[in-house]
C-alpha cells in the first residue's frame, strides 16, 4: 500500500508500506563436515565430495560441502519513505530530502531434517545459526538518508548522512577448540552515522570540477566478536592454519 502526499507547493512525501511472505524459500545450508580438523563427522559427505571428482587428500582436515534447499518460510515486513523538499533561500537554492527504508523478516517456519538425512549429517545442522540470522539480522533493519543539496551560482555543496540500523550475525569457530566442536559466537554492529561530501565548481558548460569523501569521518565498524578473534587466535586454529580479519 502506498501514500503520495504534496502538502505545500514543491513538497512531496511518499510512503511505502508492505509485507512478503515466502514458502519454502531456497538459501544456502550451514555447512555439513566429512571431517572437521581430522576427525571425521560423516563418512557419506566424504563421499559425496569424492563422487564430484574433487580429491580428499590426507592434507585436508576439515571438509565439507553447503546445499541449497527450500525449507524455511520467512516473512518480511517493511516501509519506505521519501521526502522532498526545495527551498530558495538569500544565500542559494537548497535541496533538502530525506529518504529512509525500514525492512524486518523474520523466520517463521524451519522444515526438519528426514531421519535418514539427519543420520547422515551426523550433528552437522542443515539450517545453522548463521544461515538463519543471514536470512533475518545480518542487513541492518534501517538505513536513513539525509540530504541538503545547495546550489549557487557555480558554487554547489552537497552533504548527505546516511545511518545504518543494527545488524548481527552468528559465525563459528570452526571446532579450533579443545573438545574439537563448534562454539557460536554473535558479532553485532550498532547504528552507524557515514558522512559524505562532495563540494562541486561549474567551471564551464560542459565541464565541472568536484572534489569529496565518502564515510567523510573514517567510521569503522566493530571488531568481531571477541571471544571470536580469541578463538582464531588460539593455538588450535594457529596448528590448523586458520586466520580471521578482526573486521566484518
Amino acid at each position: 500500500v502506498g501514500f503520495v502526499l504534496r502538502p505545500t507547493q514543491g513538497m512531496t512525501a511518499t510512503l511505502d508500506l508492505y509485507r512478503i511472505k515466502l514458502t519454502n524459500r531456497i538459501v544456502d545450508s550451514g555447512t555439513l563436515y566429512g571431517t572437521l580438523n581430522s576427525a571425521p563427522v560423516s563418512p557419506l559427505i566424504n563421499t559425496v565430495i569424492g563422487a564430484t571428482g574433487i580429491p580428499i587428500s590426507s592434507f585436508d582436515t576439515t571438509t565439507g560441502i553447503n546445499l541449497f534447499t527450500n525449507g524455511i518460510n520467512t516473512t518480511t515486513n517493511g516501509a519506505d519513505f521519501t521526502f522532498l523538499f526545495p527551498v530558495e533561500y538569500s544565500i542559494g537554492h537548497v535541496d533538502w530530502s530525506v529518504e529512509a527504508t525500514y525492512n524486518e523478516t523474520s523466520v517463521t517456519h524451519v522444515r526438519a531434517a528426514s531421519p535418514a538425512l539427519t543420520a547422515a549429517l551426523a550433528g552437522s545442522l542443515l539450517y545453522s545459526a548463521t544461515t538463519l540470522s543471514d536470512l533475518s539480522t545480518a542487513s541492518a533493519k534501517y538505513v536513513i538518508n539525509l540530504g541538503a543539496y545547495w546550489r549557487k551560482d557555480k558554487l554547489s555543496v552537497n552533504l548527505q548522512e546516511q545511518i545504518y540500523g543494527p545488524a548481527s550475525e552468528w559465525e563459528n569457530d570452526d571446532g579450533d577448540n579443545a573438545a574439537n566442536t563448534l562454539n557460536w559466537y554473535r558479532t553485532t554492529i550498532p547504528m552507524t552515522p557515514i558522512t559524505n561530501l562532495d563540494v562541486g565548481y561549474q567551471l564551464t558548460k560542459a565541464l565541472k570540477l568536484n572534489v569529496g569523501a565518502k564515510n567523510l569521518l573514517n567510521r569503522y565498524p566493530p571488531q568481531f566478536n571477541r571471544n571470536l578473534i580469541a578463538a582464531y587466535n588460539s593455538s588450535y586454529a594457529v596448528n590448523n592454519n586458520d586466520a580471521a580479519s578482526a573486521y566484518p
